[in-house]
């Protein structure tokens, strides 16, 4: 697993040697128009399925690809040496792959074949293959486009990254590669009955003072003509103790029920209806419908990344290369990333998702915001009936006495080609002796000259109102933003004034290699009380030595000395462990290192991983050690995990899980 976040770190170490997207004509193909020997950065996919990133350089005869990119993007299980001999499998254990790169020696499914210096090419200790020779060695065919810099795979079996990814449903990580919209789609079609795509997670942790089995399922199905999404977690004593359950159908011919213009509609367990922008989206047991397209966006200010993961599991959220959040040993069975900024132009959004033992899963989402939301003429809306805190099954974590039934609904209608309007509505019920509450949310949004977008919204409830304008546009290559936002509390008669401005993109020095950067302020001035501010610099790069990021973070509030502080992360792949080792440090009021934690990781062999963890901190005097061991059966996994730390506290683990996966899909 650690092969390939070491991959996905390769690729960042070389996209700053890729120049843009190269503007010349289709070719054919022969590669006439481009320099041999010029290096790519392709997108792979299969279908509209959206598989991952690419190196490929071209050659005389068309394009070789980089071996360790392309198995990252197929899922094939191929890892290499310190030496760079390949050794691995692919779609089955019984497909063995194994390649010597220096004796141009390949051998798949038990057959040897000597290459020629016109079949593989070793660059910088990287090996690449021509893409014919690809084929014929792992039954998969490549087509080029040089133009688009999309590489699309064919392939009669499905790709092992394609079975991990429809576990986590349709729309994840899904593309439409000629739609200028902003949300991932990708058609489906709906069957009677389904082939179940299910994980299962068996957990038996053994500590000084009790032992507890716990057990969780993840998994999605079609059901009557509609997708079934489940999450079901519980332990000893609590069969169920966390559930989510929903059935969900989508259509961009907006044709999901008999009646209605609906494109969406959620049964069960869903997401309520944002109303206004700075409202949440809260789950509850319901229902929720819509006709705005699949591939458009209403709010284009901000989003909610949310998305099913197995308990235990870390999720790091990445926009446009930087780190922007972060959750760590997930027990809902979801993640959730509210209230993210999206900035004027491509949002790129990946979702890392590690597990206890060295497992990775990665998604992308992308979303480009450069215009009005609704064309002119045209009015979406969306509704959700929602009962928050109470799910279909039951969830034992959810504070009952809160729970109440709420009704959400938008309107959104394009006036002109780039205005924009919409108006927002939620209803709560009252919770026992409480009275009912509404929440109301309107504004307009508008594309000025196709280069500055204007976002004005006003909302009020019982106890605040709020108004506020935020502007985005991109200023000498950088995607800069402004937001001024006034307050009201009407409960206690206090004004306040927030301010914010946004600057993010990539800087180079000549051939250097390039500085992704995020840089925030941040002033909350509460009148007559006190000001707060806080500023931010986050910074990342890569080269041979490694990738490295950093942030500072500076905060000052009234009556209250200022407060500097920040981390250092550094990754690398050294002779085939995979290697992460993260600082969090002071500056002011006192300079010290609070805290380290070294994450290093192995695979020892096709079937056993090695991973290792430890973390100090400083300011606490504490050390916490972690060692996990997995064995990957073909059928299952294994995983072990004994953690120890300096008060003598230790921690045994077992689990076990096994994943069923669909069989061929339909196009």
């Amino acid at each position: 697993m650690a092969s390939q976040v070491d991959t996905l770190q390769q690729l960042l170490e070389r996209v700053e040697r890729v120049k843009a997207k190269l503007a010349i004509q289709q070719s054919e193909r022969v590669v006439s128009r481009v320099d041999v020997g010029t290096e790519l950065f392709l997108s792979a996919y299969k279908g509209n399925l959206y598989l991952g990133e690419v190196i490929a350089v071209t050659s005389e005869q068309g394009v070789n690809v980089e071996l360790l990119s392309l198995f990252s993007a197929l899922g094939f299980v191929v890892s290499e040496d310190v030496s760079g001999t390949f050794d691995g499998w692919f779609f089955t254990p019984e497909n063995t792959f194994s390649l010597n790169a220096k004796a141009h020696l390949v051998e798949s499914k038990g057959h040897r074949t000597q290459l020629s210096d016109k079949d593989v090419q070793v660059i910088n200790g990287e090996v690449f293959l021509a893409d014919y020779i690809v084929a014929t060695l792992f039954d998969v065919s490549l087509f080029t486009d040089i133009q688009d810099l999309s590489l699309t795979v064919k392939s009669k079996q499905i790709l092992p990254i394609e079975a991990q990814q429809q576990r986590l449903g349709r729309e994840v990580v899904s593309f439409d590669r000629n739609a200028s919209a902003t949300l991932p789609w990708r058609p489906s079609p709906y069957q009677s009955i389904g082939k179940p795509v299910l994980d299962a997670q068996i957990n038996t942790q053994l500590t000084e003072d009790i032992r507890q089995t716990s057990y969780s399922l993840i998994g999605s199905q079609d059901i009557a003509y509609w997708q079934a999404q489940y999450f079901i977690a519980g332990r000893e004593g609590d069969v169920i103790n966390r559930s989510r359950l929903s059935l969900n159908r989508a259509s961009k011919k907006a044709d999901v029920l008999p009646f209605g213009n609906f494109t969406k509609v959620s049964l069960g367990d869903v997401q309520s209806v944002q109303v206004g922008v700075d409202a949440l989206n809260e789950e509850g047991r319901g229902v929720s419908f819509s006709n705005a397209p699949l591939d458009r966006r209403t709010n284009r200010q901000r989003i909610v990344i949310s998305g099913p993961v197995q308990v235990g599991w870390d999720v790091e959220l990445y926009r446009n290369g930087l780190l922007i959040g972060q959750e760590n040993n997930v027990q809902s069975g979801r993640y959730e990333f509210e209230n993210i900024d999206l900035l004027f132009g491509e949002n790129t959004f990946e979702l890392v998702m590690y597990g206890g033992q060295g497992q990775v899963s990665k998604e992308v989402q992308t979303y480009y915001v450069e215009q009005s939301t609704v064309n002119e003429g045209e009015g979406f809306f969306a509704v959700s009936i929602t009962e928050t805190g109470k799910s279909i099954l039951g969830d034992k974590t959810a504070v009952s006495e809160a729970s109440s039934w709420q009704v959400n609904g938008r309107f959104d209608y394009g006036l002109t080609k780039n205005f924009a309007v919409y108006a927002g509505l939620q209803h709560r019920q009252g919770v026992k002796n409480s009275a009912s509450e509404q929440y109301f949310s309107t504004g307009f949004n508008t594309n000025i000259n196709k280069r500055l977008l204007l976002d004005v919204d006003y909302s009020k409830s019982e106890t605040n109102q709020r108004l506020s304008a935020n502007t985005r546009t991109r200023l000498f290559g950088q995607q800069v933003g402004a937001k001024v936002e006034l307050k009201e509390d009407l409960e206690r008669d206090e004004n306040a004034t927030e301010i914010k401005l946004t600057a993010a993109g990539d800087w180079s020095l000549f051939d250097a290699a390039k500085i992704y950067y995020r840089a925030e302020y941040f002033q909350l001035n509460r009148a007559n009380i006190d000001t707060t501010e806080q500023a931010s610099l986050l910074f990342s790069t890569g080269n041979y030595w490694g990738t490295f990021s950093n942030q500072f973070v500076w905060q000052e509030q009234a009556n209250q000395a200022s407060d500097v502080s920040g981390y250092l992360r550094w990754q690398r792949r050294i002779f085939g462990i995979y290697s992460r080792f993260t600082t969090w440090y002071d500056i002011k009021p006192s300079n010290e290192i609070t805290a380290a934690e070294l994450e290093l990781s192995k695979e020892l062999s096709p079937e056993l991983d090695l991973g290792i963890t430890l973390y100090k901190d400083f300011a606490a005097d504490y050390y916490k050690t972690e060692l996990g061991l997995s064995w990957n059966h073909d059928k299952f996994r294994l995983l072990t995990d004994l953690q120890y730390d300096n008060d003598d506290n230790w921690q045994l683990g077992l689990s076990g899980q096994v994943s069923i996966g669909a069989g061929e899909t339909v196009d």
